[in-house]
C-alpha cells in the first residue's frame, strides 16, 4: 500500500529539508497545486523532529491511497478527485467518476476530460517520446 498524506504548498514548505542524520522530505506536487508526502515518514525515527506536524497533517487531511492505472489488464472504477499513478505522468487526478477496462487504456494525455495532469511533466513526457 502506498498511502499518501496529501497537503498544502505552505504545509509541504513547513516540512520540506534534511531531518535525522540521513534522511530528507521532499513533496511531491501533483498536478493539482496539492503535494504528497509517504505516511509511514510518521513512524521513521528520521523524522521525529517533526513526527507531531505530520501526525497534525495525517488527522486534519486526506490520507490515500495511490492506486495503479497501468500494471493490470482489469476493469478499474475511476473516482473523481482521486489521485492515482500512470506509468509516464507520475500522478494523475481524476476529473470525473467512471469505470474502465485497464488493457484498453489509451494514452492518458488523450483523456484530458477524465484525468488532470502536471503540465510540466506533460511537457517532458511528450519531448521524450518524440
Amino acid at each position: 500500500m502506498r498511502n499518501y498524506i496529501i497537503i498544502s504548498k505552505e504545509q509541504a514548505d513547513a516540512v520540506r529539508g534534511r531531518h535525522g542524520k540521513y534522511s530528507a522530505l521532499e513533496p511531491v506536487e501533483f498536478p493539482d497545486g496539492k503535494f504528497a508526502i509517504p505516511e509511514r515518514c510518521i513512524d521513521d525515527p528520521e523524522f521525529a523532529d517533526i513526527k507531531v506536524t505530520l501526525q497534525k497533517y495525517q488527522k486534519e487531511g486526506i490520507v490515500q491511497d495511490i492506486e495503479d492505472l497501468n500494471e493490470k489488464s482489469e476493469r478499474i472504477t475511476i473516482e473523481e478527485n482521486k489521485y492515482y499513478l500512470s506509468k509516464d505522468y507520475w500522478v494523475v487526478k481524476s476529473l470525473i467518476s467512471t469505470t474502465m477496462e485497464l488493457k484498453e487504456l489509451p494514452d492518458i494525455k488523450e483523456l484530458n476530460e477524465i484525468f488532470l495532469i502536471r503540465k510540466d511533466i506533460t511537457t517532458s513526457v511528450n519531448k521524450w517520446h518524440k
